[in-house]
């Protein structure tokens, strides 16, 4: 079982969620990589679930009752992965590369996000990815 999470130093849930699913999408479901990714490791199904916590407590939150921009929410996949029998990868190989590849789709998601908040500044609540 892995936890997958995005980089969540801001609250606005929505966009956390969106750029959570995209990263999901790149990682398992869709393109060559993702397809590649599940040949290798002999990827046969899993099971996913979305967990959403928020930092409580009142030194977290201004005093409107939001959550600070270094707290909030904490959106985050946890995924049992099923292996065929037939394809023998290591647990610790399998978690080394399934982390390094996460990373990246991530840290992709984010830099994007990011470069479209610089872009359109006005739109800045709004979500661009």
């Amino acid at each position: 079982m892995m936890t997958l999470t995005v980089y969540h130093r801001w609250n606005d849930l929505d966009g956390l969620l969106r750029v959570l699913q995209n990263s999901w999408d790149k990682f398992l479901v869709s393109g060559r990589p993702a397809q590649k990714r599940q040949v290798e490791m002999g990827l046969v199904g899993n099971i996913r679930w979305l967990e959403i916590t928020i930092n409580d407590g009142d030194k977290n939150f201004d005093e409107n009752g939001k959550p600070k921009t270094n707290s909030g929410w904490h959106p985050h996949f946890h995924v049992l992965f099923f292996v065929s029998k037939d394809k023998f990868v290591t647990l610790s190989d399998m978690k080394v590369q399934m982390k390094k590849d996460w990373a990246g789709i991530v840290a992709a998601q984010n830099l994007a996000r990011k470069f479209l908040n610089r872009l359109c500044p006005h739109l800045k609540h709004m979500d661009c990815i």
